[in-house]
């Protein structure tokens, strides 16, 4: 994760504490679309944690 300029760690606001990560990828440029993918540790599902990622 530390080489990849493309993902950013998800922290909880309270504690400060890595949740989760968030990476970008754009496989094919000449189509102008890209691929979001996350992972958000399991105490933290199902709380709207991803949602909020993905904005910023």
């Amino acid at each position: 994760m530390a080489d990849n300029e493309n993902a950013w760690l998800i922290t909880e606001k309270q504690s400060g504490a890595c949740i989760g990560y968030v990476t970008i990828d754009i496989p094919y440029p000449q189509l102008a679309m890209g691929e979001i993918g996350y992972v958000i540790g399991e105490k933290y599902q199902r709380k709207g944690v991803g949602k909020c990622a993905k904005r910023y």
